[in-house]
């Protein structure tokens, strides 16, 4: 439905000069180390404060969050996990605590790194049991299913190896995630019984060993799987897609590979394939893997010849050290000489949209830490060190607080456009203010009428910024106001204003006159 007319064009086109390019809008503060403010207290634990966070993890869907703690507790009770949504979350796990699937006086122990949250909130973890739990079968791969409401060991040291009769779980059960089936995968190292230690480590699926030492020959390579790497299993939210990282038999010249869907993806001492360079990988050159929930891949590293770095998205190089950063407008470049690795994160939503981290070239070295934003092939700056951070929530930055390390692959994106993250907190003169975990927004997604942006044309009432279906001169309004005060999440609308050009009405994190054209062409076409 159509319903506008033009009458603000001439105060529009005044606006439009003064206007400029915006910054971008702060990160949210979800959680601090900033004792005395609301967001350092843990939600669920009255009087206990955080003292570090470990990595976030999400649904498949975006709509939950999961993440491990640190609290300022007595050290065997001070580990937490909390699940959330958006801004707020509660603590549904803590060391030191009677687990509930088991014998009376055996506790929840250390919760490591990898945790799994599937859409219907069913959540997994893997944890040594403490207190009574004997040491024969304290490790624990723990899940909590949502629809039943209760707890259970979904593997246990000592229980059964799927498929192999007489084969135990052993000392060692890691890098646990859950499908939308409620189906735990998890690495089981070390399992005892028949099999000897040349062949008694396996990467479980459910039910099923989907790979074993000694046995298993990915796809491309002649050599079977030796070592599955800690923490570097993950699987799609259906299950449909798995990765890994680890060792073959073969030479340690090339023995290190990531596999995707059981095919070899990567491999050092090789080419990074269909890339057209000659380079190859480094000895131990994947650095670090990741996969989304939709199956997607990404990786980084660096190559033996050059020492450049690399940054690959599904396969494709998508970023190389010494190369000019595109479409930012910076003048920066990948760089390496401070930070030897230059990448330092990297996430993706379903949608083939992904965020990642490096160290530019920038002469001022407080602030070359970018996290940038790849939506539809265009780069964006997203998020910078020394930016600054409302730590308080007052709505201005009056806190002396900037953003300072961004914390390795300590973050995830999901599908309707916000980016959580955890990084390391200062003041201007670089006195740490601890660590924090934040939120931002990355992008905003394209409603079905994009010109239709509010209900009413006055702050503060109901309908404020909701659409209702119909294009009006309050939406006009609303955006002229947005575009004003330099809010990047609603008036950043395109790269350039030439329809049919690359970057016709894919946003690139500034705030232009083009932005307001794009807009004057859609409202004026409606919907």
């Amino acid at each position: 439905m159509k319903n506008c007319t033009l009458v603000a064009a001439a105060v529009a086109l005044a606006v439009v000069s003064a206007a400029g390019t915006a910054s971008a809008i702060g990160p949210d503060v979800i959680f601090s180390e900033a004792l005395g403010l609301a967001t350092s207290n843990v939600p669920g634990v009255p009087g206990a404060t955080f003292q570090a966070f470990d990595r976030p993890y999400r649904s498949p869907d975006g709509s939950l969050w999961i993440i491990s703690a640190d609290t300022d507790l007595a050290t065997t009770e001070d580990e937490v996990i909390i699940v959330g949504a958006g801004m707020t979350g509660m603590v549904v796990v803590r060391e030191g605590t009677q687990a509930p699937f088991a014998p009376a006086g055996e506790l929840f122990g250390l919760i490591d790194r990898n945790l799994g949250i599937n859409n219907a909130g069913s959540y997994v973890f893997a944890t040594n049991l403490g207190g009574t739990a004997g040491t024969a079968d304290d490790e624990v791969i723990v899940r909590y299913d949502a629809v039943l409401g209760a707890f259970d060991a979904a593997a246990r040291e000592g229980g059964a190896v799927p498929g192999f009769p007489g084969e135990a779980l052993g000392p060692t059960l890691d890098s646990a995630s859950i499908v939308d089936s409620g189906e735990v995968w998890y690495r089981a190292p070390s399992t005892v019984g028949a099999l000897t230690t040349a062949d008694d480590d396996f990467l479980i699926a459910g039910a099923a060993a989907l790979a074993q030492e000694s046995v298993t020959v990915p796809g491309g390579v002649l050599d079977a799987w030796d070592v599955f790497d800690t923490f570097d299993f993950y699987a799609s939210g259906d299950g449909s897609h798995w990765l890994a990282q680890g060792d073959t038999l073969a030479a340690t010249s090339d023995d290190d590979v990531l596999v995707v869907d059981g095919d070899v993806v990567l491999q050092e001492n090789q080419p990074i394939p269909g890339s057209g360079l000659a380079d190859l990988i480094d000895l131990s050159g994947i650095i670090e893997p990741y996969m989304s929930s939709s199956g997607d891949w990404m990786a980084r590293g660096d190559f033996a010849g050059t020492q450049q770095d690399w940054l690959v998205f599904n396969g494709d190089v998508v970023a190389l050290t010494g190369e000019l950063i595109p479409d930012i407008g910076t003048g920066e470049r990948y760089d390496d000489t401070i930070f030897s690795a230059c990448f330092f994160s990297m996430v993706a939503d379903n949608n083939g949209n992904f965020v990642y981290g490096c160290v530019t070239d920038s002469v001022n070295t407080e602030a070359n830490g970018l996290v940038l934003l790849n939506r539809g092939g265009v780069t964006s700056e997203l998020l910078r060190e020394n930016d600054p951070v409302d730590l308080d929530g007052n709505g201005m930055f009056d806190d002396d607080a900037f953003l300072g390390t961004f914390n390795n692959d300590d973050a995830f994106l999901t599908d309707d456009g916000w980016y959580y993250f955890t990084v390391d907190l200062r003041s201007s003169v670089g006195v740490s203010l601890g660590q924090a975990f934040m939120r931002v927004r990355a992008f905003e997604t394209t409603p079905t009428c994009q010109p239709d942006l509010t209900t009413g044309a006055i702050a503060g009432q109901p309908g404020y910024g909701v659409p209702n279906g119909v294009v009006t001169n309050d939406d006009f309004f609303y955006y002229l106001a947005q575009f004003a005060s330099g809010n990047v999440a609603v008036a950043d609308l395109t790269t350039g204003a030439i329809m049919g050009q690359p970057g016709y009405g894919v946003p690139n994190g500034v705030i232009t006159n083009d932005d307001f054209f794009y807009y004057l062409a859609i409202f004026a076409a409606g919907c």
